[in-house]
């Protein structure tokens, strides 16, 4: 369900914010530094934004549901998330290298699938980073949801239809490739850091953990989520682009059927199911209910040689994903035009006409999704 924006608080009132928001006092409390506006030649401080609902913690920072106060600029009224970082604490933990990393890397992305940086301040005691709103939660609640429905309907192991573990799959492996040739590697792809928009598509976030394949300095050191680390990586060889497709392959499976698929009683019995997984010896079950197409695609990233995993163009052609309708293209088609300045007046009949078009020219669907994306 859609997110509501909660009743937030005017400067004139005087009723203190509940303790689960930061009071504007507080993130107000010395005159801010502006760092990096997109948007915007004013000088942004908290007290520019209506504080609302508190959208995530992680170990030093918070999320918040924001809105700016109605000013006559072209970001006037708009909502945002607004990640809270402590400069204390990440100073004390050494976390300054995590901060910069994703603020570098959301800079230098630019994508419709990654979450965007709009603009950037500080003031004594905290780092503010403004991002884009997703307000339909992330992947692992459209997983989680959908599971609680097949379980109602005695559905075992079963979560998205087939037709969206598609669809979400093609953009997750689209935005992939994209990082991948700006230098980027994720290394923590998981559900919950693939957020979804308003409008269903995805948007991938917390490039906290990610590698800059720019930089000559050797990263190895593990990092991740148990259920979605790499072999290679648990062997404490250097993270690499496979690293991120192994995450996918586990993301596919657990959209299908609901759950991971390497899972043991805690993390080291998990790690040992990762690291003796073979496609001749596997460390977890199929149901049923898999397709074949499904289980030749996982088996295919499920490779412990990182130089022998299926990922990239490679992946993207195999006949998981070459079965997409043609009306779910059609409308990711319709999407990319709306954002073009020239084709903002597009109608449905121009949409379909272009996809027409580009079908009878033999543009198979990998190749009309290519084109929709780049």
């Amino acid at each position: 369900m859609q997110a509501k924006l909660p009743s937030l608080e005017a400067p004139s009132q005087k009723k203190k914010i509940e303790k689960r928001y930061l009071s504007q006092k507080q993130m107000s409390n010395t005159t801010p530094e502006p760092r990096r506006r997109r948007h915007s030649s004013k000088k942004l401080t908290a007290l520019d934004f209506y504080v609302g609902a508190v959208l995530g913690e992680g170990a030093f920072s918070k999320v918040l549901h924001v809105k700016q106060k109605s000013e006559n600029d072209e970001i006037e009224g708009k909502e945002y998330a607004v990640k809270i970082v402590e400069k204390n604490f990440v100073t004390k933990h050494k976390k300054t290298a995590v901060v910069m990393m994703e603020r570098n890397v959301l800079m230098r992305l630019n994508h419709p699938n990654v979450v965007k940086l709009h603009f950037t301040f500080r003031n004594q005691r905290f780092l503010f980073f403004g991002l884009d709103l997703c307000q339909k939660g992330n992947l692992l609640n459209v997983i989680t949801h959908r599971r609680k429905e097949k379980e109602d309907a005695k559905i075992k192991d079963s979560a998205l239809d087939i037709e969206d573990v598609r669809f979400y799959g093609l953009e997750m492996l689209a935005v992939l490739e994209y990082i991948h040739s700006m230098g980027v590697i994720h290394r923590d792809l998981k559900p919950e850091n693939i957020l979804i928009k308003n409008d269903r598509h995805l948007m991938l976030a917390d490039f906290g953990t990610a590698k800059d394949e720019r930089s000559k300095k050797r990263c190895n050191t593990f990092c991740g989520t148990a259920e979605y680390v790499s072999p290679e990586v648990l062997r404490d060889e250097e993270a690499t682009s496979a690293a991120d497709y192994w995450a996918a392959g586990c993301i596919l499976y657990q959209m299908y059927h609901g759950h991971p698929p390497f899972r043991g009683l805690n993390d080291m019995a998990t790690f040992e199911l990762i690291t003796t997984h073979q496609t001749s010896n596997r460390q977890f079950e199929y149901p049923s209910n898999c397709p074949s197409y499904l289980r030749s695609a996982l088996d295919s990233i499920f490779v412990q040689d990182p130089k022998r995993r299926l990922g990239g163009k490679a992946l993207r052609s195999h006949p998981l994903f070459l079965r997409t309708t043609t009306t779910r293209m059609i409308m990711c088609l319709q999407r990319k035009l709306k954002c073009r300045s020239a084709f903002r007046k597009a109608t449905v009949r121009d949409v379909h006409s272009i996809s027409h078009s580009l079908l009878t020219l033999r543009y198979n669907h990998t190749k009309l999704l290519i084109y929709i994306y780049y």
